[in-house]
């Protein structure tokens, strides 16, 4: 005979899955994408955009030349941002590129 299995509800399934580490600090790199305008400001997020990460860096696409050294410049200000408004987040630098 088949043993039934005990039904749990969604929100207890869930709450697990988000308590998880892994998941955790997905969510915490996603929703920097979110925040990504606010975080650098609309001058910079209308030319920069946040791509993916590599393992602990985030890669950010940059339209022109010029604006890839301009924020190359101030790649440590715009870190210091990130790791205040995400202090659990583990984030070595930030990879800038051409779109």
């Amino acid at each position: 005979m088949r043993r039934r299995r005990q039904f749990q509800a969604i929100g207890d399934i869930l709450g697990k899955l988000l308590s998880d580490s892994k998941w955790n600090l997905k969510r915490q790199q996603y929703a920097l994408w979110e925040q990504w305008d606010s975080l650098v400001g609309i001058q910079i997020a209308e030319q920069a955009r946040p791509l993916k990460w590599s393992k602990e860096t985030l890669v950010v696409g940059v339209r022109g030349s010029c604006w890839l050294q301009e924020l190359r410049f101030k790649e440590e200000a715009i870190l210091q941002k990130i790791r205040a408004t995400y202090p659990d987040l583990k984030i070595n630098g930030i990879r800038w590129c051409l779109l």
